[in-house]
């Protein structure tokens, strides 16, 4: 299994791209301005849902989604306190997934976030490949 098969499993594919206005529109109602890493990962992704074998739990795309099963406050305190614009894009389990300025994948529940992954593609294969291997910390792996 790698993660590009599941993503593909999931519909994605090379070049996909989707309109996500409403989306950027959502954010500008909760107080957030789009950057450039955050519109690239919800054109390529949103709308997918990515599962294991298990499929007990999915890592899942939609910014909308993302902003309404949330309190926003909890997503611009990460980035008040990261330094980095963090834009709610989806969901693992019960942790909502974000996105920085540079597409580095950040994760957060409640008080607590930490970066994940610094693709959509190292996040798959960190959350259902080798999550063994899965970091989540508040630190950029260079800066460690």
């Amino acid at each position: 299994m790698d993660a590009g098969l599941l993503l593909s499993s999931a519909g994605w594919f090379p070049g996909r791209v989707i309109d996500v206005s409403r989306t950027e529109h959502a954010y500008e109602s909760e107080g957030f301005t789009m950057h450039d890493a955050g519109l690239a990962v919800l054109q390529e992704f949103s709308e997918l849902v990515v599962c294991g074998d298990d499929r007990r739990q999915c890592l899942w795309f939609d910014g909308e989604r993302a902003l309404r099963g949330r309190d926003s406050a909890w997503s611009h305190a990460y980035s008040e306190d990261s330094g980095r614009v963090l834009l709610p894009v989806g969901e693992y389990s019960h942790m909502v997934v974000l996105v920085d300025e540079a597409g580095g994948l950040w994760g957060g529940f409640d008080d607590s976030y930490g970066w994940l992954a610094g693709s959509v593609v190292e996040l798959v294969h960190g959350l259902f490949i080798d999550p063994a291997q899965r970091s989540f910390d508040r630190q950029l792996p260079d800066e460690r």
